[in-house]
């Protein structure tokens, strides 16, 4: 049996982002799925572990919008890229919320939230 040691509930969320390295790389991949703290990116592009990154996320409410997030590649094998969430402005950490939300419902979110928010008391 594996334990799986996850803190935030991963959503099936389908939609491209756009990843930016500081070096110029630039990747347009799926998503595989999202949570709070971090996206699951489907490519066969090598991005190496440790390395920042800027994801921009299409918002569908408002076309022609992206939200920026900054974070860094996790966890990197043969089918994609995992990349923890550091820094985004409050109106994009709404929307995320939101989306997240939408998928599992208030209790869950909430619990998730107070979590989310624990983890970057200093």
């Amino acid at each position: 049996m594996r334990f799986n040691r996850r803190w935030f509930t991963r959503v099936n969320y389908r939609n491209t982002v756009v990843i930016k390295t500081p070096d110029g790389m630039v990747v347009e991949a799926p998503v595989k799925d999202l949570s709070l703290r971090g996206v699951y990116i489907i490519t066969d592009e090598i991005i190496p572990v440790g390395r920042s990154v800027e994801i921009f996320f299409r918002d569908n409410s408002s076309p022609g919008r992206e939200l920026k997030v900054n974070g860094i590649i996790v966890r990197a094998n043969k089918k994609g890229f995992a990349i923890e969430f550091e820094k985004m402005d409050l109106s994009t950490f709404c929307h995320l919320k939101t989306t997240v939300y939408d998928f599992l419902g208030k209790p869950i979110v909430i619990k998730e939230l107070s979590r989310f928010f624990r983890t970057f008391r200093r």
